[in-house]
C-alpha cells in the first residue's frame, strides 16, 4: 500500500487478460481509496486591493465586507488580506471563525479606514501568498478567493504586461489546486483584464459591484458551490487502462473524481500524480478476474459489441446478465456465437446492421454539415375560404428544407417543420405573391416508423461513415447532390443496457432545460422593451402584404378556423410529462436575469442585436438538449426499460366530459438535491 495525494492505493496482483477475440494484454489491478472524510472546512479569503484608487470607494467596499461576515456562518472560516505594491500583504484577520460578527465588522471597518490608499497596486505577490496557503492547508478544506480591485495595477517593478502575465499564471495554479476564484470589479473597473482574470481558473466569475443587496445574493451562490465543491480527484497519466467503476477504456491521461476507484493499467504500472506506484507481482483472484470480466464485457455491450462480450461471460458465473440489456431477437444472435458448432459466417449479418433509426438520425442532427430535406408525394395547398385566397407550395419535384427536428416531451412521436415555399394568388385569376409556409411531419408516430427514407445533403465524413455500418445511400431523383438514406431496413432502436447514471444525468437535463426556458423568456421580455423593436413585428408590415395575408417576413398567414369547423383526428395512448417538482422558477429567474444584465453590461454589440443572438444559442440549445433526453426516454419505452426508479407513486382516475375515462398517476424520485416528477396519462384524445 502506498498513499500518494492523502489517498490510500493498493497493488492488488496482475495477470494476463482476454480483451477480445484477438486481444490480450498483460492487465495490473489496483484500487485507490480515499481516507474517511470528515465534514470539510470552507475558508474564504476577501483580497482587497488597498491602492490609492480604492480610496474613493471606502464606503462601498465597507458595505462588502458587512455583507460577507453576515453571509458566512460561524463554521466558515474567514481571512481578509489587504494588497498594495511589492511585498505589501496586510492580514487584518487571518482564519477566523466568525463568533462575535459585528464586532469583527466594527474591527474590519477601522482597519480599513486606516490602511487604504497605498499608491501601488500588485496582485501578483498577493495571489502567489494565497497559493502557498492553497499548497499547506488541510485535505479537508475547501478555499474560495473573492479578489476585489479596480483592475487599474500599476508596479515598479514589472511592466503592465507582465504583471498582468504573472496574475494569470497564479490562478491557473490556484485552479489546478482547486481553489474557486472570483473577481468583484469596483467603481471604474478595468474590464478587459478583470473578466480575462476571472474566466482564467474557468471556474471563476466576474461581478462589477453596484449595490450591496445584490451582491450578498452573488456571493451566497458563491458559498453554496464551494459546499458542493469536489476535491477528491486523481490525475492518472498512463496512456491505457480500464476504469472498473466507470465501465470505461481510457487511452490517455485523464482526471477522476471518484471517492474510491478500481483500475487496471495495460502499458505498465500505474502512474497517479505523477508518481509510480509498484507492482503486486501476485496473481490476482479468480473473483477479481471474473468481476473484471462482467465490467469489461459490460463496456464492450454499451459499444454495441455483443459477440466479443458474449466471449468474455460464456466463462463465468454471471452469464445471465445479458438477459437484462438485450431483446430476445438480438440475444439468439449473440448466442449464436456461443454454440459449439456456430459459425462465423452464421452472424455476420446481424454486424451490418450496427446503426439503428435513432443512431442515423442523431449523427444526422450532430453533424453540422448536413442538412435535411423533406420530399413530398402530392403538392401542398392550402385554402383561406373567407379571403378567397389560395396557396400551393411549388414542389415540382424540389425537397423542400427541413426547420428543425423535434420529439415529442410526452408521446412517442417525432416529427419535423418543413419550410414549404409556393405562391399565393387571389380569386384565382389576380396575380400571384410569393411567401411560404410551415408545416409539421411526422417520422416516428406511435412508436412506430412513418418515414421510410430521409432526404439530406451529407458531409464526406458522415456519407463515409454510414455506408460503412451497412446504411445503404442512394441519389435522390430530383437533385443529384442529394441523399436519400433507406430506413425501411433498419430497425427503430437497438435494445441497451442502461447506463447506472442514467437517471441522474436526465434530472439534470431536466433541471437544465428548465433553466434555459426561463432565460429565454426572460430575454424576450428584454427584447420587447427595446426601442428599436417593433411589436408588430409579426403584422403585414416591412414589405408584407395585407391583401394577401403575407407578413414581412414571407409568411403566408390564413384566417382562422372556428374550432367547431375543425377536422377531428384522434391520439390514442399514454401522454407522459417530466419535470422537474422542486424546480424554484423565481429564484433561477433572479439569477439567470442578473447574468443577461451584467453580460449586456459588458457586450460592445447594440443592446438588439445582442438579444437577438441569445435567444437564438439559447433556443438552439434547448431544443439539443430536449431531442437528448427525449430520444433515450423514448427508447428505453420501447425497449421496456424504465430509467426511473419512483418511489412514489398516486394513482387516480376520473371522468372527463369529453375524453371519457382517464387513469392519471403522479410518481416522484429524489436523485441528489432534485425531485423528478412523471405526470402519466391514459386516454383517447381528439383534437
Amino acid at each position: 500500500m502506498e498513499r500518494v495525494s492523502g489517498r490510500r492505493v493498493y497493488s492488488l496482483g496482475k495477470k494476463e487478460v482476454q480483451l477480445s477475440p484477438n486481444e490480450r494484454k498483460m492487465g495490473y489491478f489496483y484500487e485507490m481509496v480515499s481516507p474517511i472524510q470528515k465534514r470539510a472546512t470552507l475558508h474564504t479569503i476577501l483580497l482587497i486591493d488597498g491602492s490609492s484608487l480604492m480610496a474613493a470607494h471606502l464606503e462601498d467596499l465597507k458595505d462588502l465586507v458587512t455583507e460577507t461576515v453576515k453571509s458566512i456562518g460561524k463554521k466558515h472560516k474567514l481571512s481578509l488580506l489587504l494588497f498594495g505594491g511589492e511585498g505589501e500583504l496586510i492580514g487584518l484577520i487571518e482564519q477566523a471563525t466568525l463568533e462575535e460578527p459585528q464586532q469583527i465588522i466594527d474591527q474590519l471597518h477601522r482597519q480599513l479606514e486606516e490602511c487604504c490608499g497605498d499608491g501601488e497596486c500588485v496582485l501578483s505577490e498577493a495571489l502567489a501568498e494565497v497559493f502557498l496557503w492553497a499548497t499547506q492547508r488541510s485535505s479537508f478544506e475547501k478555499m474560495q478567493v473573492i479578489i476585489v480591485t479596480t483592475g487599474h495595477l500599476y508596479s515598479k517593478r514589472y511592466p503592465l504586461s507582465i504583471e498582468w502575465s504573472r496574475c494569470y499564471g497564479w490562478m491557473l495554479d490556484l485552479f489546478s489546486h482547486h481553489v474557486m476564484t472570483y473577481v468583484v470589479g469596483m467603481g471604474n473597473c478595468y474590464l478587459p483584464f478583470l473578466v480575462r482574470l476571472a474566466k482564467t481558473g474557468q471556474t471563476g466569475d466576474f461581478y462589477p459591484y453596484c449595490e450591496a443587496i445584490r451582491y450578498r445574493r452573488r456571493l451566497k451562490r458563491w458559498i453554496s458551490c464551494l459546499k458542493t465543491q469536489e476535491n477528491r480527484q486523481w490525475v492518472i497519466e498512463n496512456q491505457d487502462y480500464f476504469l472498473m467503476g466507470q465501465t470505461n477504456r481510457v487511452r490517455h491521461p485523464k482526471r477522476i473524481e471518484q471517492v474510491s476507484q478500481l483500475i487496471v493499467t495495460f502499458d505498465g504500472a500505474l502512474s497517479l500524480e505523477g508518481e509510480l506506484i509498484k507492482i503486486n507481482p501476485s496473481v490476482i483472484s479468480e473473483s477479481m478476474e471474473e468481476q473484471f470480466r462482467l465490467a469489461y464485457s459490460y463496456y464492450l455491450l454499451k459499444h454495441r459489441f455483443i459477440h466479443e462480450a458474449s466471449q468474455l461471460l460464456r466463462e463465468t458465473s454471471l452469464f445471465s446478465v445479458v438477459y437484462e440489456g438485450y431483446s430476445v431477437n438480438e440475444l439468439k444472435q449473440s448466442l449464436v456465437y456461443l454454440d459449439e458448432g456456430a459459425s462465423r459466417h452464421q452472424i455476420s449479418d446481424s454486424l451490418n446492421s450496427r446503426f439503428s433509426v435513432f443512431d442515423v438520425l442523431k449523427r444526422l442532427l450532430d453533424d453540422p454539415f448536413t442538412q435535411l430535406y423533406y420530399r413530398a408525394e402530392r403538392p401542398l395547398v392550402v385554402s383561406d375560404s373567407r379571403n378567397d385566397l389560395c396557396f400551393t407550395a411549388s414542389f415540382l419535384g424540389k425537397p423542400a428544407r427541413v426547420v428543425t427536428v423535434k420529439a415529442s416531451q410526452t408521446k412517442m412521436n417525432v416529427y419535423f417543420t418543413v419550410k414549404l415555399c409556393g405562391v399565393v394568388q387571389k380569386n384565382h385569376r389576380d396575380a400571384k405573391r410569393e411567401a411560404y409556409v410551415y408545416r409539421t411531419y411526422d417520422l416516428i408516430k406511435n412508436g412506430e416508423l412513418v418515414q421510410k427514407t430521409l432526404t439530406c445533403r451529407l458531409s464526406h465524413k458522415l456519407r463515409q461513415e454510414l455506408k460503412q455500418n451497412g446504411i445503404f445511400l442512394k441519389p435522390c431523383p430530383f437533385d443529384a447532390s442529394l441523399d436519400e438514406i433507406d430506413l425501411s431496413c433498419l430497425k427503430l432502436t437497438h435494445f441497451q443496457i442502461i447506463p447506472p447514471d442514467a437517471s441522474e444525468k436526465i434530472a439534470k437535463g431536466l433541471y437544465e432545460l428548465e433553466v434555459l426556458s426561463t432565460k429565454e423568456t426572460l430575454l424576450k421580455c428584454l427584447r420587447q422593451h427595446q426601442p428599436e423593436y417593433s411589436e408588430k413585428r409579426a403584422g403585414y408590415k416591412g414589405g408584407g402584404s395585407r391583401e394577401y395575408r403575407v407578413n414581412g417576413e414571407g409568411v403566408f398567414i390564413p384566417a382562422r378556423v372556428e374550432a367547431a369547423t375543425l377536422k377531428m383526428k384522434g391520439y390514442e395512448g399514454d401522454v407522459i410529462c417530466w419535470g422537474i417538482e422542486n424546480f424554484n422558477r423565481y429564484q433561477v429567474a433572479q439569477r439567470c436575469y442578473e447574468d443577461i444584465c451584467q453580460t449586456m453590461l459588458l457586450t460592445s454589440e447594440p443592446i438588439l442585436h445582442f438579444l437577438n443572438k441569445e435567444i437564438q444559442r439559447v433556443r438552439q440549445r434547448r431544443l439539443g438538449l430536449s431531442n437528448e433526453i427525449y430520444f433515450f426516454r423514448m427508447q428505453t419505452l420501447l425497449c421496456g426499460q424504465s430509467i426511473f426508479n419512483f418511489e412514489k407513486r398516486n394513482e387516480k382516475k376520473r371522468q372527463h366530459r369529453r375524453y371519457g375515462a382517464i387513469k392519471q398517476s403522479f410518481s416522484q424520485q429524489k436523485i441528489g438535491d432534485l425531485v423528478v416528477f412523471e405526470n402519466k396519462q391514459e386516454l383517447f384524445i381528439t383534437f
